[in-house]
């Protein structure tokens, strides 16, 4: 009776990490498709946190579901800054100097900036000191815009 234990001991601690991971990737494909990640949390970003991270195609697939370029949503605290903060997502995209994203945004909406916000745009370019931001910007002014700063602050701390 000994020596049989003997001889099945070697394949039964053979086959426990094999029946382990089999259980533990069972457990985690059921937990999968009840949409409960077991080894993360997805939490869905807005389109001002997609311009903070550099994400273009969640700008436009966002742009494309119809959602505003212009109105402001929540940006998470420690994605820019220290405290969660409300800007649009041309405001988000000059703090964290993104100009690439300010020419997504400007190319995919389906309306070009008015005169008002292009100049509020501009100025808050020209008060963090990015130059790329206002070159890009430049190619997007409307014909009555002006460069005039009066009043323009930041919206951030």
């Amino acid at each position: 009776m000994v020596r049989r234990l003997i001889a099945i001991l070697p394949a039964a601690a053979a086959a426990v990490p094999g029946t382990v991971i089999g259980v533990g990737t069972t457990i985690v494909l059921l937990l999968a498709i009840v949409s409960s990640h077991p080894m993360w949390r997805v939490e869905p970003i807005n389109m001002s946190e997609a311009a903070v991270l550099r994400d273009s195609g969640t700008i436009v697939q966002l742009i494309l579901r119809g959602e505003d370029p212009y109105a402001r949503r929540e940006i998470r605290a420690d994605l820019l800054f220290n405290d969660r903060v409300e800007l649009t997502p041309f405001e988000a995209s000059i703090a964290a100097r993104r100009d690439d994203i300010v020419d997504v945004i400007l190319f995919s909406a389906r309306t070009r900036p008015d005169a008002a916000t292009w100049t509020y745009l501009k100025c808050l370019a020209n008060l963090e000191g990015d130059k790329d931001v206002s070159a890009t910007l430049d190619r997007y002014r409307p014909e009555s815009a002006t460069e005039m700063c009066d009043g323009v602050t930041r919206p951030w701390k």
